[in-house]
């Protein structure tokens, strides 16, 4: 089973990589995205050797891949990833019987053969006194290196041994994919009269620690399986030093705005012009042109609850107004003021789940000011051991100057039926009833009903 999705894995990613040979991020729901980089590299006849130490700490190490944009232009012989930034100890162990200047925290300045280090003290011989020295590193305020061959890598990298048959220069995309990049919908809605204006934007994070110039950004709706992995950066915080991971090899052969597209199981917006997306940066940015749509508005009354909340009934289909796949995210009610300056009311938010094209949306911004309701069991008789009868009441009071639908929920547990009633009832599924009523401004209605429960 972990072979098949490992492969389904790898190739959904070779199938998205091969939409793009541009700079692209391509983000996914889950704080993770796909990183395709277009780079170039200057190519001699035979095998080569290309590092590239602009990754983030977030690089998922097994996920690396660099394939040619032309095909056949090279091919990946090995691929490895050193985190080991040559700490400074390890530099240190270069410098061995060569001559080194410290200077200690009293004030000395000591310059010898370096010859001995044990992490705690380090050993210099000096020659022209014959003296041999040891002090405690941390005695040792400053370090100075005579070496003119010294080689420090400060940037964990990517290495590469490619081959190729001819020279010159060749464009190759890099691809992986990292955490720290996320996406989700924002939906602003204004509530005027029975209509919703409503606006879709794509809100994206970007916490990779890299600046991105010139990018082109694709966002994916849908989830694909992704297993857990560590990152590469954790693993040396946790084990306090450097490594190296070798990785197996893979190989496969107007105005701006977005569009979306089909990828399988998936739907991908893709956004028509470049930009610039730093680190620590969040942008909003429209994800379809405005929509007018006109919800079914009701008022939802949860049995024994304390309010009564407001319901916006969509169906996401072109009759509404929408018939587009939603994304997950959030959307924001605002309502006009009554006056003449325009202004907005904030009505309430609500979390939306991904909406495929014809499915039922429900919004639930809030509780309802003016729309008052109260449970109460009027009585409770046992008529025999195992049966309970509960007379019910729900009063619903319309405070508002206009016509309210109204919906009252109620759960029962057990086999249980409906004896009496004075307002007909919906049974929905085992365990709950609905009634629904239209309310004319300030007026009030009682629901009454008897329950019958066996036990």
């Amino acid at each position: 089973m972990r072979r098949c999705v490992f492969i389904l894995t790898i190739a959904a990613v070779i199938m998205i990589t091969g939409l793009y040979a541009d700079n692209r991020l391509i983000i996914y729901h889950g704080n993770y995205g796909m990183v395709n980089e277009v780079i170039e590299l200057s190519l001699r006849r035979g095998l080569n050797e290309y590092t590239y130490d602009r990754i983030p700490t977030g690089m998922m190490d097994n996920t690396v891949m660099l394939l040619p944009v032309v095909k056949d232009a090279f091919r990946v012989q090995s691929q490895g990833l050193l985190v080991e930034t040559r700490r400074f100890a390890h530099l240190l162990r270069n410098e061995m019987n060569r001559e080194i200047e410290v200077a200690t925290t009293d004030g000395s300045i000591l310059t010898g053969e370096f010859f001995y280090f044990d992490n705690t003290l380090i050993g210099l011989r000096d020659k022209n006194r014959g003296n041999t020295i040891f002090i405690r590193t941390n005695e040792i305020r400053n370090y100075v290196l005579k070496s003119e061959d010294l080689q420090y890598q400060t940037q964990p990298h990517l290495s590469w041994t490619l081959q190729s048959e001819r020279a010159g220069q060749e464009l190759a995309n890099l691809t992986y994919l990292t955490s720290g990049l996320s996406w989700s919908g924002i939906y602003k809605a204004v509530w005027e009269g029975d209509n919703l204006n409503l606006e879709i934007l794509a809100n994206i994070t970007n916490n990779t620690d890299i600046d991105y110039e010139n990018i082109n950004i694709s966002l994916v709706a849908g989830d694909p399986k992704k297993l857990a992995q560590p990152q590469y950066m954790d693993n040396y915080r946790k084990m306090g030093m450097g490594y190296e991971a070798d990785m197996a090899m893979q190989s496969a052969p107007a105005s701006p705005q977005f569009t979306a597209e089909e990828l399988g199981d998936y739907h991908i917006y893709s956004y028509s012009a470049p930009i610039d997306f730093r680190h620590a940066e969040t942008k909003q940015i429209r994800l379809f042109a405005p929509k007018v749509i006109e919800p079914e508005v009701y008022y939802e009354y949860l049995t024994n609850s304390r309010s009564v909340l407001i319901r916006m009934k969509i169906i996401n289909d072109e009759k509404s107004g929408l018939g587009i796949p939603l994304p997950r995210g959030t959307i924001q009610v605002y309502q006009s003021t009554d006056d003449d300056t325009d202004a907005l009311n904030f009505v309430g938010e609500d979390n939306v789940e991904q909406r495929p094209i014809n499915e039922e949306w429900i919004i639930s911004p809030g509780n309802a000011f003016d729309i008052v309701a109260e449970t109460k069991t009027l009585e409770t008789r046992r008529p025999a051991r195992n049966v309970t009868e509960n007379d019910m009441s729900v009063t619903v009071k319309n405070r508002s100057k206009e016509t309210k639908s109204i919906l009252v929920t109620h759960y029962i547990r057990g086999d249980w039926t409906i004896q009496r009633q004075n307002h007909q009832h919906e049974r929905v599924d085992a365990n709950r009833i609905e009634f629904r009523k239209e309310l004319r401004p300030d007026e009030e209605y009682e629901f009454t009903w008897t329950e019958r429960i066996e036990h």
